[in-house]
């Protein structure tokens, strides 16, 4: 018999002939991934992710409505499909997704592996979390992870023993002692209640954009501003059997949607089901009675109680807005969230891209970008090479073209690939930019460097804009914002990455193609390795090529627009739709 664990809890686990892992993230920061069997990821097959993409797409449909009919009925409304899909539509995306996930896991490691016999542990059923922020944090922890991975084993018949280590939960940590913070957050709620009672025709509600150039915008509309995202924390209402049992789902031929029916009704957050009344009036009570235009670039996800005022005023008839708030958007293959925010609102406004399939997204210049607008000046020639690294949850958590799960233990092997083909004078100007997350999402980057390059990694984690500051170039190795952030300042970049991982759509591929032919851009470390040794005594002279600026300046028109005026832009155009 072959135990197969999605999670270690025996001694000697390596060499074990019969023991195998379901994935990486069964191991924790100081183990050697070389040290253990661990069973191939079923979405390292590109094929199967994007055929899994489209089936989940049409199954979170099809779910969705059910959950909206199910719960207007629950809670005695008539909201249609466009005030659910706001309210709970990024936690059942989210939710599917990921159980989709764990039970492709648990299915392919039952079909590649002969004899199999998994190791599951007991655990409470009631995990439902109170809210979509408890359910993002659950989503990304062990214990939670644990059961659904139980479920799954247990859907699907499969042969399973009982572990003899019990499966802790998490102990949440509250802060009793009055704070600062504490002070200064009741204080903002007191301010944000007492600035609703005013009525305002343009509503901006994180706007991803720097706090003095918010304080301005809301200046010109003679507005207080909202500079917080202070949800609501209930002391929840009791788990009501009889108001969940009306969200399952009728039974399915196809076996996971039938799975998946079942778990709707245990996992869906309290506040929109047995909250729902009392999160809803306090939701309104933060915001404006009634607004023209609503604007916003991250609330539309985590932020429950502005999902819960949106999709009110929304069916009252207020254009909701929402702007691009970072990379990937208009470049990634897959990006699960831009299509959602590109559903809900009445228009998108990018960072430069266009769609043929939809008339919603607009152009116009970010604000984000004006803190760089000088950067270029305090470039030196010799200065440090700032290697920027990203970080990704160790489990799946969302539909982006980017390493999911084990996939970054290959990123990190091409970073050190690229760092062993620098020459050694350029390797000692290399600072390297750890990801704050890494920590928290169970990575230890120190351990994956090694001892060799350990030394390069940064003590201190600045601001990038300080720490490019006298810098000489700096390497992006990653689909995200800063790589927009520094070619739009004109700041000398390279960018290196997996083409396989990261895919890129096809609107964008032309665009990289150029940006390759001009040593911007490269799909192989080395190569990229090789382009910064021969350029690293002057990189000006390469920046400044004609066709290297040229092609920068045609990337950045498409995907980083900036412009002096970019406030005055955006402010225009909420003025335009509160007039229509």
């Amino acid at each position: 018999m072959n135990v197969i664990k999605t999670k270690i809890d025996f001694k000697n686990q390596k060499n074990s002939s019969n023991k195998y892992l379901l994935g990486t993230w069964c191991l924790n920061q100081k183990q050697n991934i070389n040290d253990y069997k661990i069973i191939p990821y079923h979405w390292d097959d590109k094929e199967k992710l994007a055929k899994d993409y489209i089936y989940m797409t049409e199954l979170y449909e099809k779910k969705l409505d059910f959950c909206y009919e199910a719960l207007n009925k629950i809670h005695n409304t008539n909201f249609n499909k466009r005030y659910w899909r706001i309210v709970i539509g990024p936690w059942l995306r989210f939710f599917l997704d990921c159980i989709f996930d764990r039970y492709e896991s648990i299915k392919y490691a039952n079909e590649n592996i002969k004899d199999a016999e998994f190791l599951i542990y007991d655990y409470k059923k009631d995990i439902s979390p109170n809210n979509f922020k408890e359910f993002y944090e659950n989503m990304l922890s062990d214990y939670w992870n644990e059961v659904i991975f139980s479920e799954c084993i247990k859907a699907q018949n499969l042969n399973f023993s009982h572990s003899q280590h019990k499966l802790s939960n998490r102990e949440r940590i509250t802060k009793k002692n009055i704070t600062i913070k504490n002070i200064l957050i009741k204080v903002y709620g007191l301010y944000q209640k007492f600035i609703s009672k005013f009525g305002r025709s343009i509503t901006i509600i994180s706007p991803y954009i720097p706090l003095k150039k918010l304080i301005c915008l809301e200046a010109k509309l003679f507005n207080l501003p909202y500079f917080y995202e202070k949800d609501i924390n209930l002391k929840t209402y009791a788990y009501s059997e009889e108001k969940r049992n009306q969200l399952l789902g009728t039974d399915s031929e196809d076996a996971f949607e039938d799975f998946i029916n079942k778990q709707i009704p245990i996992n869906i957050p309290k506040n929109y089901v047995e909250d729902y009344d009392e999160f809803k009036y306090l939701s309104y009570e933060r915001f404006p009675k009634k607004t023209d235009v609503i604007y916003t670039s991250n609330a539309y996800q985590s932020y429950d109680a502005f999902k819960f005022w949106c999709a009110e005023q929304v069916t009252k008839g207020s254009k909701l807005i929402i702007g691009q708030h970072g990379g990937t958007f208009g470049i990634s293959l897959l990006n699960q969230t831009e299509e959602h925010q590109i559903d809900i609102s009445d228009y998108f406004l990018s960072w430069g891209w266009e769609s043929d399939q939809t008339e919603k997204i607009h152009a116009i210049p970010s604000i984000k970008f004006d803190k760089f607008k000088s950067i270029s000046k305090f470039q030196k020639n010799n200065g440090d090479i700032i290697l920027t690294l990203g970080v990704v949850p160790k489990y799946f958590y969302n539909y982006f073209s980017m390493p999911i799960a084990g996939q970054y233990y290959n990123y990190m092997s091409d970073q050190i690939t690229f760092l062993e083909n620098l020459d050694h004078e350029v390797v000692e100007r290399i600072r390297i930019r750890d990801d704050k997350s890494g920590i928290k999402w169970g990575w230890d980057i120190k351990s994956r460097l090694g001892n060799k390059f350990i030394t390069n990694l940064t003590n201190s984690n600045p601001s990038l804009l300080n720490q490019i500051k006298g810098s000489s170039l700096c390497i992006c190795t990653h689909n995200g914002t800063i790589l927009l952030e520094t070619l739009s300042s004109n700041f000398p970049t390279v960018i290196f990455w997996d083409s396989n991982i990261y895919e890129i759509r096809s609107d964008a591929i032309g665009y990289f193609k150029k940006l390759k032919d001009v040593g911007i851009f490269f799909d192989c470390p080395i190569k990229a390795a090789e382009h910064i040794n021969n350029i690293s005594n002057n990189i000006l002279e390469w920046w400044n090529h004609h066709d290297v600026q040229k092609t920068r300046e045609l990337f950045i028109s498409k995907y980083a627009l900036k412009s002096e005026n970019s406030s005055s832009i955006l402010l225009n155009f909420l003025k335009q739709q509160r007039k229509k």
